[in-house]
């Protein structure tokens, strides 16, 4: 299987900051991975355009959505929890938040440090290939 690449154009108060280059992991997070894709290039009319980072745990993650509480791309609805295989052994890793088991839909989380604390509860779809230099300043955001 491929594991495709997406990316994300990231601006403060409509200033570009730069783009983070993720490697998805489709191999191992399929569904997940796909969702998310599907949500970057809007290929079924609505995604992750205007999404903002509005929830930050210091030294831990900044979560992002849209701010409509989401759906997925498959046909709207929620989808179940894909699998945890993968694990947050380090920052800049990209999963998928949700409200409760097998809610998930378009919010995610990256990772600013290391939070193996989340692991087993979110799935874990992607890391940054490109762009370390915009993902610090992320980590600075303030929602």
């Amino acid at each position: 299987m491929c594991n495709p690449t997406f990316s994300i154009d990231v601006e403060d108060g409509g200033e570009p900051l730069g783009r983070i280059v993720m490697d998805l992991r489709a191999d191992v997070a399929s569904r997940t991975a796909e969702n998310s894709r599907a949500l970057c290039t809007r290929e079924k009319g609505f995604g992750h355009e205007g999404s903002a980072f509005r929830r930050a745990i210091p030294n831990s993650l900044r979560q992002g959505h849209n701010g409509t509480g989401g759906k997925s791309t498959y046909c709207g609805n929620k989808f179940e929890d894909e699998n945890f295989q993968l694990k947050r052994t380090a920052p800049r890793i990209l999963s998928i938040a949700h409200a409760s088991a097998n809610t998930n839909g378009w919010q995610f989380f990256l990772t600013t440090a290391k939070a193996s604390w989340r692991d087993g509860k979110y799935a874990a779809f992607a890391s940054v290939a490109e762009g370390t230099d915009v993902t610090k300043k992320v980590e600075n955001f303030i929602p």
